[in-house]
């Protein structure tokens, strides 16, 4: 029978005030781990943000809420990215009426702007380092996810189109 455990990062395996695996918790891991159970971590971070897992050889993970899928040796299991002409709609919209937005590539994140609302986000989550840039030519890579810093009724007219 093949054992396996998957864990979530924030308020699971890392803690909330410390921002790291309490030494009892990998000392867990080490256990599972020596038992033959397999170990993956499922979490909406990307792997810019999985260094709070202080190099645990995890047997694989699942990133992006499910989007991009990987084996501790870096084989792709499974990806799944944005339909190139929505994020071709989103860059129009943009032009039209510009907030903020971060853009989720395969290995990293960037943002058209660095706003109070994107600050509070890494302010919470101690996961920075994801530049503001130019997200122009974001509809000829392959995206993951976008965070939109808009509200309920500008979604709903963002998603309509």
């Amino acid at each position: 029978m093949i054992k396996a455990v998957f864990f979530d990062i924030d308020g699971t395996l890392v803690s909330f005030q410390t921002h790291q695996i309490p030494a009892g918790t990998l000392e867990t891991l080490r256990t599972l781990k020596a038992q033959g159970v397999y170990l993956f971590i499922a979490t909406g971070r990307g792997k810019e943000g999985l260094s709070c897992l202080e190099d645990f050889p995890f047997d694989g993970y699942i990133t992006l809420n499910g989007q991009y899928c990987y084996t501790n040796d870096g084989t792709v299991i499974y990806e799944n990215t944005i339909p190139k002409e929505d994020i071709s709609v989103l860059l129009q919209e943009l032009k039209r009426r510009p907030f903020a937005c971060g853009i989720t590539l395969r290995d990293g994140k960037i943002y058209n702007q660095r706003t109070e609302q994107v600050e509070e986000l890494h302010r919470m989550t101690k996961n920075d380092g994801q530049p503001a840039g130019d997200i122009s030519h974001m509809d000829e890579e392959s995206v993951y996810q976008v965070q939109a810093f808009i509200n309920d009724e500008e979604e709903k007219k963002l998603m309509a189109r």
